[in-house]
């Protein structure tokens, strides 16, 4: 199995048509020798590409902006929960502070700054309500970093409530498994004018880590996630099944089911915090999938699963409450199969 943490397609723009089909019920994109599953939450298309040109050694990344491989860290799940960030937060602590200050400086945008107020005078009640060890986690984090308790459980939450992301699960012609994902945490909060690009995801990149969790001094799972985040959003679980969770767009959403929690309705689960639960605990990528499908959440999600041997690749679109469907990987003739998610209007 192999997990990447970034897919793009190479080459040069290509030509391409688009034809609708009613017919289908996903939205599929032939390429020369690659078949892709497309999910579509606006209509079905079938599009048609031809690829011209291919390239290699593009990763990893070389030019001005590249500053070295993302550095490994290990968190060991045998120390107690609000000890086990302490490394990565001080090593991480400048940058941490800049990514939550640019935060407050956007969130003073709203409401005559009075939103600022409410994440640090009200967040901090919430963290006693959510599970363990989460709860002790974010506050070892807020006492190592000396950053107030409200904004990074805001750090925490914030998944639940907006992001747009792409995962793409494949098999190759020889059983192998990719798993790769483009994470667009931070996408449209603030424009940076000088960089030509959003405020939020260019403070966000400094924070990218690699974890690998431990128990016994062995492995349990690993993961690229951010500092000071608790939750998992990309993980792979050695030997077992790879892992990643985007959000999906609903006016049934994260919102509700925050504003829910804040009332006492506490019976769904938080999607970074189930990501990371399945991580630890699920022993096979059939029981992964079953927890992924049967949980209660707080927000919408699809959770994009890899498997480790043929035809274990899938798609989980999830409701709060229930699975809408789960789209399995398969080989096709002479094709290559991919399931891959994405958040995108076609117009």
């Amino acid at each position: 199995m192999i997990l990447l943490s970034r897919v793009v397609l190479p080459g040069k723009p290509v030509p391409w048509k688009l034809t609708r089909d009613p017919s289908l019920s996903r939205l599929m994109l032939f390429r020369e020798r690659f078949h892709f599953v497309l999910v579509s939450r606006f209509s079905h298309y079938c599009l048609y590409l031809q690829l011209e040109d291919c390239r290699s050694g593009m990763y990893p990344p070389k030019g001005p902006t590249f500053k070295g491989n993302v550095t490994w860290y290990t968190v060991d799940l045998d120390l107690p929960p609000s000890e086990r960030w302490t490394q990565v937060i001080k090593d991480k602590n400048t940058e941490l502070i800049t990514m939550v200050q640019t935060i407050k400086d956007l969130a003073k945008g709203f409401f005559d700054g009075k939103l600022v107020d409410l994440v640090d005078e009200e967040l901090p009640l919430i963290v006693d309500t959510l599970p363990q060890p989460f709860s002790d986690e974010i506050k070892g984090i807020a006492a190592v970093s000396g950053i107030p308790l409200g904004e990074i459980t805001l750090f925490n939450i914030f998944y639940e409530v907006f992001t747009v992301c792409t995962s793409i699960v494949a098999e190759d012609f020889n059983g192998n498994i990719y798993h790769a994902r483009n994470l667009d945490f931070g996408l449209f909060m603030g424009w940076d004018r000088q960089n030509k690009t959003w405020t939020l995801t260019e403070k966000l990149k400094p924070l990218v880590v690699n974890v690998n969790f431990q128990r016994g001094n062995k492995t349990v799972f690993k993961s690229t996630n951010f500092a000071g985040y608790v939750g998992i959003l990309t993980g792979i679980r050695p030997g077992e099944f790879s892992l990643t969770m985007n959000e999906r767009f609903n006016f049934d959403g994260g919102y509700v089911g925050i504003l829910e929690w804040i009332l006492g309705w506490r019976d769904g689960m938080w999607m970074g915090f189930l990501t990371r639960k399945v991580l630890e605990n699920a022993t096979s990528y059939e029981d992964a999938k079953d927890q992924l499908s049967l949980t209660k959440l707080l927000a919408p999600a699809y959770f994009i699963l890899g498997g480790n041997r043929t035809g274990q690749g899938c798609v989980i679109t999830r409701t709060r409450i229930n699975t809408l469907d789960i789209w399995e990987i398969f080989l096709w003739h002479q094709y290559m199969m991919f399931c891959l998610q994405n958040q995108f209007l076609i117009k």
